[in-house]
């Protein structure tokens, strides 16, 4: 994926950003309404391809209180190895996507072994079944 940067009085910057399915990268969620996930945190991205408009699908990440529902959120046993500093769970419940221009530009880890477990989530909360499920692949 390539990334031009254009600043004032510079030339253009050109960098290289590798996502991939399960990688951690903080994310700038804002603005936001309601009780959607704010500011900028980490979160899990879903997709490994970049879609034409430049936009990958994420799932953020906030702290484990205890009180989570194993229906919404999935547990992060290895917190600390990919790089968050308190327990934490994935919020499957609010499934964004958002543009790569929010993706902070170093990731902080890889989490690729909760992503069937977080698929599963999804599906059941949006009521995903076999029959809904498409037999087209999805090229960009």
């Amino acid at each position: 994926m390539l990334k031009i940067t254009i600043m004032p009085g510079l030339i253009w910057m050109v960098t290289t950003l590798k996502i991939e399915v399960g990688d951690i990268f903080n994310i700038n969620l804002n603005p936001t309404e309601g009780e959607e996930k704010n500011k900028i945190r980490p979160c899990i991205i879903l997709q490994d391809q970049i879609t034409p408009l430049k936009l990958v699908t994420i799932l953020p990440i906030t702290e484990d209180n205890g009180k989570r529902s194993d229906v919404f959120f999935v547990p992060i046993t290895n917190y600390q190895k990919i790089g968050l500093k308190k327990p934490s769970v994935v919020d499957c419940y609010q499934v964004r996507t958002v543009s790569i221009d929010r993706l902070q530009k170093n990731k902080m880890g890889n989490a690729i072994e909760l992503i069937d477990d977080i698929k599963k989530r999804v599906a059941n909360i949006l009521e995903i079944t076999g029959e809904h499920i498409s037999p087209y692949t999805i090229n960009y």
